[in-house]
Parts: C-alpha cells; structure tokens; sequence
C-alpha cells in the first residue's frame, strides 16, 4: 500500500513539473515579445516613424492620440502595420501640434505596447498676405480668371468704372507680380462679364464675354462678343456674335460659362426668339477660327430639353455640363443635386448622373477631366436640416459610368461652402481650394480653405488661413504651387487683388 502511495506521488508529481514547464514557456514567449518604435522625421503635416515587432506578434497597428494616455481606448487615429522592420508615414496632421504614437499588438491574447514616441509638428508658415497690383481696384467687381505662363500672369478682373458701367480688364504681370501692362474693353452704360477663355498655340488669346446694355431696354439689350489679343497686350480684334445672327438677339443672348481643353474653339449661347419654333429659349452653339469667324452656327434645342449651367470642352471635343439640377421639380421642394452630363462633339448625350441627398442643395461647383478620362470634382454636399451638416465635398468619378470611385467629405455645423478651384500639381496630387462661410449667426466671417489630396483621395495637409470670427474679407479664386510654396490669389474688401503664400515643408 505505501508503495502504490509513493508510485501515484510520483505520477502526480511529473504532471505538475510538466505543466509548470508548459506554463513557464508561455509566460517567456511573451515576455520576448518586443514592439520598437522611432521617429524619422517630421514636418508641418505629417510624421515618419520606423518600427519593428516580435514575429509572434499579432494585430500590429499604430495608434496615436494628442494627449501622453494613448491606447486602445485613447486615441484619434490608428493604422494597421502589415510588414514588419519598415517605416510609415501618417499624413493630414495638424500643424503646431504635440502628437503622441504607439505601437500596439497582441500575443496569446495579451495586449502589448511599446514606449510612447512624440512628435511636434512644425507650422505651415504664410510667407506672403498683402495687396498686389494697388494700381487696379475693381470696386466690387471680381477677380474671374487667372492664367500662369512662364513669363508670369494674366489676370481677367471686373471693375465698375461708373454707375452702370461695368468693364473687363486684361493685365500682365511677371513672375515678381509686377506690372507690365493692362487694358480694359469698356462700352458706356454696359455691364461686361467674362465668360471664358481660350489659350490659343502662339501666345494669343480669345476672351468671351456677354454685355447687357443700359441704354436700349427691351430688344437687342444683351449681347455676346469676344475679343483677340496677345501676350504683349496688344489688341487684334473685338467681335459682335449676336449681330451676326439675327434671329438670336431679338430678346436676349447669354453665353454659358466655359472652360476648353479642345482645339476647337466652340462657346454656347442661351437666346430667347421669336424665331426658334414657337418662340421661347433655345441654345445655339458657334464654332469659331482662330481669326474669331463663324465655322459653323448650329441650334442644339430648347432650354426645356436641356439645361446647360457651366461647360467644359475637353481635349476629344466631349463637353461636359455640371452644377445642381432639380431631380424631382413636383415633390414641393426647390432643392438641387449635384449635376454631371457628358455630351459627345455631335451632342449626343453619353452620360447624365446626379449626386447628393434628397431634400438638400448639393452643387458641383469645378470639375477636372484628367487625361486618362476619370473625372474630379469639388462643391458642396448639403444637408436636409439646412445650414446644420453643410460639407465640402471632392469626389472622383468614372467617365464611363458616371459612379464614385472616391470621394471625402467635411463639416461644421453653420458654414456653407463653395469650391473654387480644382487644379493637378506635378506630383499628381489634387489641390482643392474652398470658400467657408460662416453665416446663420452674427458675427459673420469666412475661411479659406486648401487641401491637398492625392490621386486616392487620401489627404495630405490641410490649410484654413484664418481663426474662428475673424474680420478678414478674403474671398479666394485660383491657387498655383510653385516648389513647396502655394500661391492663393483673390479678392479682398470687394476691392483689392490679393495674395496669400504659403510655405508647406
């Protein structure tokens, strides 16, 4: 009996050496367990970190948060790690700010985290915010468009010479924004508004624009004319096109905003005649040469069939018309989506799409047409509550389909937002220039807003050139990159050209 006794001790005691040993082996896998982590570099809006982690770790992610407790239960931002003794870079961070990142991941359903990096982000640095070309003030009129040459910028501005007497200016500047010459196409009691430009092959150029006569009210008050002149600023010739079609200013002739990539120079105008079936509007489409003469005079239809806003010619001589469309005009609600219609060179219609919510105002406000056909857009992507839940919207689309590949949106409650220019920098990357509008309640104030994204909708950095209920009157219209400056031109008091820069390292 006593050895039976000592022979079951002797079992019992094997299998609790055993486990012990089993247990022993668990507790050193995980005490092995390493998760390393270090700052490469960083700059005004993002981070660098290099890592490496254990083999048997598992669930690896990088989080971060902008306080010293960081965890799973504490953070802003995480990213998963799928290759191991690498680096990853985290973009779209604040400038000036302290950041706070871990690496974090699991083993044997235990949670890891290594030490805690910090990192401060630099500050994006405005190099420039002042008043350019002083001589111009446009009082009240607008900055329309803008073109960057390698000698320097043409400027298109709208300036009140006198009550009831809008004219355009044309003005070069070089590369230092100084000036080199001007002119204004001017005509007594007319308000003149650019419509659009060409940017012809031998450093000259066709200007649009529509002009309403204070003078004759009633018939022949709104004409379209276009004007020829080079880069020296000399004037080669001022057309009328709506005397040169009778039946197209018995009443009115508009032109639809217009944007070309094409070789062929095609502007649409929008008329009201007697002439045109039972009367009523209709469009009409000229195609013109490089001398500003007629090739072809062509009416597409009735303004009730279609419903052209803002076009865009691309280089295969596809237009493209985009803005907000009412979806359902019967439901009782005046409210607009976002629009996108592609029609070939024969205007045949390929594609008709729109986007946003049902019972708030959406609107397609730039769109860009990339060489490889996808199309890019920025406008405003409404709210069904109004004012509360207003974003700025960009999006990229198929051309063939007209469906979202990818899109990002942002918001604030009480702003309103307009897009104002969409442009590819040479990286590839997509800069979106915003107008933020601070409105229902006073004080009223606004931002300017850049982002850059690249060509996945990713956000790089983000700049808001201004603090909450400012007294800035910034309104922004066109931005160039030039190495890591951004130049933001635009309109300030109403009045004045201005120009922020800014240094992004």
């Amino acid at each position: 009996m006593k050895q039976k006794t000592y022979y079951s001790f002797f079992i019992l005691l094997i299998i609790i050496l055993g486990c012990s040993k089993e247990e022993s082996e668990s507790s050193d896998n995980n005490s092995n367990l390493t998760l390393n982590l270090s700052s490469v570099f960083s700059n005004s809006y993002s981070a660098n970190l290099g890592y490496d982690y254990s083999s048997n770790a598992e669930n690896v992610k990088l989080i971060w948060n902008i306080t010293n407790e960081v965890d799973l239960n504490n953070k802003i931002g995480e990213k998963n790690i799928t290759t191991n003794n690498s680096d990853i870079t985290i973009n779209n961070l604040e400038q000036n700010q302290t950041y706070f990142f871990r690496l974090t991941g699991n083993s044997n359903n235990e949670t890891y985290y290594s030490e805690i990096v910090t990192i401060n982000t630099s500050e994006i640095e405005i190099t420039f915010n002042n008043q350019i070309l002083s001589s111009i003030i446009t009082n009240g009129g607008g900055l329309k468009k803008i073109i960057k040459r390698n000698d320097g910028y043409l400027l298109f501005t709208t300036e009140l010479v006198e009550l009831y007497n809008t004219g355009i200016r044309v003005s070069k500047t070089d590369n230092q924004l100084n000036l080199l010459w001007t002119f204004v196409i001017d005509e007594t009691n007319d308000a003149e508004n650019l419509s659009g430009v060409f940017e012809l092959n031998n450093d000259e150029y066709i200007a649009i624009a529509h002009k309403f006569s204070y003078t004759n009210f009633g018939l022949y008050n709104n004409e379209v004319y276009g004007f020829k002149f080079n880069n020296s600023g000399n004037l080669i010739w001022n057309n009328d096109y709506s005397a040169n079609n009778v039946d197209a200013n018995t009443h009115f002739d508009l032109i639809v905003p217009f944007s070309s990539k094409s070789n062929d120079l095609k502007v649409l105008f929008k008329s009201d005649s007697t002439y045109y079936a039972s009367g009523g509007s209709y469009y009409r489409e000229l195609h013109l040469n490089p001398n500003g003469q007629i090739i072809s005079n062509s009416i597409i239809g009735s303004t009730s069939d279609y419903q052209f806003q803002t076009i865009a010619y691309s280089n295969n001589g596809s237009k493209y018309n985009y803005g907000g469309i009412d979806i359902l005009p019967n439901d009782g609600l005046f409210t607009l989506d976002g629009m996108l219609q592609k029609f070939d060179p024969s205007n045949n219609l390929l594609l008709d799409n729109s986007y946003g919510n049902y019972g708030a105002d959406d609107y397609i406000h730039k769109i860009l047409i990339a060489d490889d056909g996808k199309i890019t857009m920025i406008g405003k992507n409404g709210h069904e509550n109004g004012f509360d839940g207003e974003s700025r919207w960009v999006l990229q689309t198929d051309e063939n389909d007209g469906e979202i590949i990818w899109d990002f949106k942002e918001s604030r409650n009480n702003f309103l937002y307009q897009g104002r220019d969409l442009t590819l920098d040479e990286d590839g990357n997509y800069l979106s220039l915003f107008f933020d509008i601070y409105y229902p309640n006073s004080h009223v104030y606004n931002l300017a807003t850049l982002i850059k994204s690249d060509s996945d909708g990713n956000i790089i950095w983000k700049f808001v050139d201004g603090e909450d209920f400012n007294d800035d009157s910034f309104s922004p219209v066109k931005v160039f990159r030039e190495g890591n400056e951004y130049l933001i031109f635009g309109i300030k008091d109403g009045s004045y050209l201005w120009l922020k820069k800014i240094k992004v390292d």
